[in-house]
């Protein structure tokens, strides 16, 4: 049987917003064993999809209409990191929410595309997970493969990922560009800029790629790389790098990997910046 966890509970509030407070109860669909993971899984996605759109509810109910930036090079002190709301153009029919980082070594001006540190929530998802984006901006979550598309295809950009291994030591890797393709391009990676930093550069043998998920096979390999290693990915033949893996330390090649040879990392996020 599948049953509900509380995890924890939060006052939490978006950047900008003068409300007075607004509670938000994170939870976790578990089971203890006895039922089929399939039956768990949609149960769970179910539940994911609920706060995916409360949170788009309540996005949209302590931001005024007109408040919209165009990147997260907009936010800067005293604005503080936080869900902001994009409108690329001001005739943008599809605005869509980020949150901005303005906190890091780097500077500010980052939207994230990718976190995770608890493994609470599940990146083993379908084509349309990945596209339109999943999790909880601000915890874990995947900002979506279109929203990246836009971003990336309307302005230059730079890509920073950090990652946090088993001992504590907090790596990262900076590109000097990255754009990313359209859906009908099956959102390959079309551009990916000179490396540098402490991390590696084990995003290059994915330059070029096509993303694939469990129900949408575009890698290299002869088998669907998704499915043997759990999460979305630009794979090639299939990684050398995978952040969306299963947040776990079993199996040779699961977890979140940056270096495939290393043991799985316990942190990552994937940062883009508009130059």
């Amino acid at each position: 049987m599948c049953s509900l966890r509380v995890l924890f509970v939060s006052m939490f509030l978006p950047a900008g917003c003068h409300c007075s407070s607004f509670l938000i109860l994170f939870v976790t669909y578990v089971s203890n064993g006895s039922a089929k993971e399939s039956d768990c899984r949609f149960g769970y996605e179910l539940l994911q999809k609920q706060l995916d759109n409360l949170q788009s509810q309540f996005l949209n109910l302590t931001k005024p209409s007109d408040h919209y930036i165009e990147s997260c090079r907009d936010v800067r002190p005293p604005q503080s990191s936080g869900l902001f709301r994009i409108r690329l153009t001001p005739q943008d029919p599809a605005p869509f929410s980020v949150y901005c980082e303005i906190i890091t070594a780097f500077g500010g001006g980052w939207t994230i595309v990718q976190h995770r540190y608890e493994g609470f929530v599940d990146f083993y998802r379908g084509w349309q997970d990945y596209r339109d984006g999943f999790g909880i901006l601000g915890g874990e979550s995947w900002l979506g493969l279109e929203q990246l598309h836009r971003l990336t295809a309307r302005d230059s950009h730079e890509l920073l990922v950090e990652v946090r291994n088993s001992s504590g030591s907090v790596l990262y890797a900076h590109y000097s560009e990255f754009r990313v393709g359209s859906e009908e391009q099956k959102y390959r990676i079309l551009k990916l800029g000179s490396y540098s930093g402490s991390a590696g550069d084990w995003l290059r043998v994915h330059d070029g790629k096509k993303f694939t998920t469990y129900d949408s096979d575009n890698d290299s390999d002869r088998e669907n790389c998704a499915k043997n290693f759990r999460g979305g990915w630009w794979f090639n033949h299939c990684f050398n790098s995978h952040l969306n893996g299963e947040y776990s330390n079993e199996g040779k090649y699961h977890g979140i990997r940056w270096d495939s040879t290393k043991p799985a990392m316990k942190f990552s996020r994937m940062m883009i910046r508009k130059k």
